[in-house]
């Protein structure tokens, strides 16, 4: 199912399952914390919603946190991204931003030895360490 994404556009949900489940391996209890490159710059949709309008934003982004919260009343996986004074969610960014943080996290977990991948490319093991 993920296999090719990294070379297409997809959906919220595309960009959403592939990180938690293919690139992150994202379980109950997890947390994840990442720091981004230096003027890593994505765009958040602002939707103003008294005034029915939509705007796309440019900010930079500084950092990504991952929580899989498994709790009695509340049990999702958020993700946290952090950029010029704000914090936003995944869902919040446009697919090209989304698309950006997956190719980054791909090749920066590759190029590190944190994640395995077949000679094509897709994950045969998954990135997946606690931090709590």
């Amino acid at each position: 199912m993920y296999k090719n994404l990294i070379n297409r556009q997809g959906t919220y949900s595309d960009y959403f399952f592939a990180l938690r489940d293919y690139l992150l391996g994202v379980n109950p209890d997890d947390s994840f914390d990442f720091d981004m490159p230096e003027n890593f710059e994505i765009e958040v949709v602002i939707h103003n919603f008294f005034e029915d309008t939509t705007t796309i934003e440019k900010r930079t982004m500084t950092k990504l946190d991952v929580y899989y919260w498994d709790e009695d009343d509340h049990r999702c996986c958020d993700f946290y991204i952090y950029n010029s004074g704000r914090r936003e969610k995944l869902y919040d960014l446009t697919s090209e931003s989304m698309k950006k943080i997956y190719d980054y996290l791909y090749n920066y977990l590759k190029d590190n030895n944190l994640i395995e991948v077949d000679e094509n490319g897709n994950v045969t093991k998954n990135y997946n360490r606690k931090n709590w």
